[in-house]
């Protein structure tokens, strides 16, 4: 009967560190992968990279629909997608919980813009000086650029334009349209960015203009459009000078 009751004390001495050891291996639970960026556009030949902000390690690239238009490669936390040829692909990246994540990825046309002045095409960094002048009630003088902007591509791209002014003390710049619901002024010696917009019109008038009641033949204002996009940057000057204080 001794016996008995030393195998059953032992017994139930393994159980309980069998239940200890169990409790102790628990796994911890798998958290989700996120990414800084779920979309990419990028022009053929570059290059952007993702990061991989929260998951459970060992990350690679499960999936990717159509190589022939982006490669991706994942060096700790980091993704590099590398554009190939105009196109559109998914990338999924998976974890070691078997948690993923997809990339969308456009590869647009290396160069998707045009500039216009009265119709015709200008070569991205030249300088025009064409503009727009119209005289409000009073003498509040309204000088506007002729520049505009023409998508050559198909589909949408989504671009920032920024806007840099440089000119004389009464000369600044108002901002309209481009993502904003009101125009914004840019004061001389500065720049500003608009936000990312889809752009899908064929023609775009970035809205750039001078407004005031101090404007006359001695004001200049040169003015920097760049267009940004898909890691590109078109380039275009407008300087406005020897303005008509009595236009037409």
């Amino acid at each position: 009967m001794k016996n008995i009751k030393i195998f059953y004390f032992i017994a139930a001495i393994v159980v309980s560190f069998a239940a200890f050891v169990s409790c102790g291996e628990k796994q911890d639970p798998a958290v989700e992968l996120t990414l800084s960026s779920e979309t990419l556009q990028l022009a053929s030949g570059a290059a952007d990279v993702v990061n991989i902000l929260t998951g459970n390690g060992d990350y690679k690239i499960a999936s990717n629909d159509d190589p022939t238009v982006a490669t991706a490669r994942i060096t700790d936390k980091v993704i590099t997608v590398t554009a190939v040829a105009e196109g559109k692909t998914k990338i999924t990246v998976s974890d070691a919980k078997n948690k993923s994540k997809t990339i969308n990825v456009t590869v647009i046309e290396t160069t998707m813009f045009q500039f216009l002045v009265n119709g015709e095409v200008v070569p991205d960094g030249s300088t025009v000086t064409e503009c727009d002048i119209e005289r409000y009630e009073g003498n509040i003088m309204l000088v506007k650029s002729s520049a505009r902007i023409q998508k050559t591509g198909e589909g949408e791209v989504e671009a920032i334009l920024r806007i840099s002014v440089d000119g004389s003390s009464n000369a600044n710049a108002g901002y309209c349209g481009w993502g904003y619901d009101d125009c914004k002024t840019v004061f001389n010696g500065t720049s500003l960015e608009s936000s990312k917009i889809v752009i899908d019109n064929e023609i775009i008038d970035p809205g750039i203009e001078i407004l005031g009641t101090q404007i006359d033949a001695s004001t200049y204002l040169k003015v920097k459009y760049e267009l940004i996009y898909a890691d590109k940057i078109q380039t275009l000057y407008w300087i406005a000078e020897n303005i008509e204080v009595n236009p037409r």
